[in-house]
């Protein structure tokens, strides 16, 4: 491969990254909503994990 190639393929492995790390973020901050509102629907119950 010559290195126009290989900077490409770095260039598309780099946004596939981002993109995985924002749907991980936006999972996790789902979760946290999630929890907020299950501990305001039941004060003090812990959800099951």
């Amino acid at each position: 491969m010559d290195n126009e190639r290989l900077l490409d393929r770095l260039d598309h492995l780099e946004r596939l990254v981002a993109e995985l790390i924002a749907e991980r973020d936006d999972r996790r901050r789902q979760s946290e909503d999630d929890d907020a509102v299950w501990n305001a629907a039941f004060p003090g119950q812990s959800q099951a994990s």
